[in-house]
């Protein structure tokens, strides 16, 4: 679910970038276990980013360990003409608290 709700915000955040190289953004989302951050890194490179930087904790929420409690950034840039990995127009829901 996780690396689902990723591919989609990444591939609409994308669309403003897909023809500049270099391009630098940051990419915030719930910390969670080491193999499912590697996943996420696999698909942002997939996409056409390289991580330069990652960054935990980088928000805390206070009384919302259920929700997660922190999340972490990682800064890319855009190494070649990215592909999102989601094409087209995106009917549903971009975040999960959305209804």
């Amino acid at each position: 679910m996780q690396a689902t709700n990723l591919l989609t915000s990444v591939s609409r955040g994308i669309e403003a970038l897909r023809t500049k190289i270099g391009k630098q953004s940051h990419i915030s989302f719930r910390r969670h276990m080491p193999d499912d951050t590697a996943t996420s890194i696999g698909a942002l490179t997939d996409m056409g980013f390289a991580p330069l930087e990652i960054v935990p904790d980088f928000n805390l929420y206070k009384d919302s360990q259920i929700l997660g409690g922190a999340s972490q950034v990682i800064r890319v840039i855009s190494a070649r003409i990215l592909n999102p990995q989601i094409q087209g127009p995106y009917l549903g829901h971009l975040y999960t608290g959305s209804h």
